[in-house]
């Protein structure tokens, strides 16, 4: 991104030089040259500037991205560390072996074995006495609790982000 943004930064001071070259030979003043050098390289540093901007802000969304879903793993993995611990660092396992295989960029492996443990964020509005139950199916009334989570998960995912 670095070497992009010089690259813009180059083009524009050399396309204003050679702008101000020509203005030169069919004006035979400087003036208008000096000029427009001038005025290209405040816009190459507005440019410059606003570019470290943008990209200082993207890391803050980046770094808040990555803090919420480690979040939502962490309330997770508390309701049954052991079980959902576990299982979702077999998946992360799993994630970067066939991340791997498929020649996947690292970022894109790296993203997906980070956020596969959201599947089972479904699990905390789970009652304990459901969640952990060791026996026979659910009862008709156990049923109707799962199926009623739903709802419960809307609010967390529904809640406006600000503007960063």
């Amino acid at each position: 991104m670095k070497i992009k943004s010089y690259l813009n930064i180059f083009s524009l001071t050399a396309l204003a030089v050679l702008c101000a070259l020509l203005i030169c030979r069919h004006t035979q003043g400087l003036a208008p040259a000096l000029i427009l050098l001038v005025w290209a390289a405040v816009v190459g540093l507005f440019v410059h500037f606003l570019n470290r901007q943008h990209r200082s802000e993207l890391a803050a969304a980046l770094a808040l991205q990555k803090a919420s879903i480690s979040a939502l793993v962490d309330l997770a993995q508390m309701r049954d560390y052991d079980v959902t611990g576990s299982h979702l660092h077999r998946l992360g396992y799993y994630a970067d072996i066939l991340g791997t295989d498929l020649n996947l960029a690292p970022e894109t492996k790296e993203n997906i074995i980070k956020t596969i443990a959201l599947h089972d964020i479904g699990k905390v509005g789970v009652p304990d006495k459901i969640l952990n139950k060791p026996g026979p199916p659910l009862d008709a009334e156990e049923w109707d609790i799962i199926k009623n989570i739903p709802p419960w998960r809307v609010p967390w995912f529904s809640i406006p982000s600000p503007k960063i």
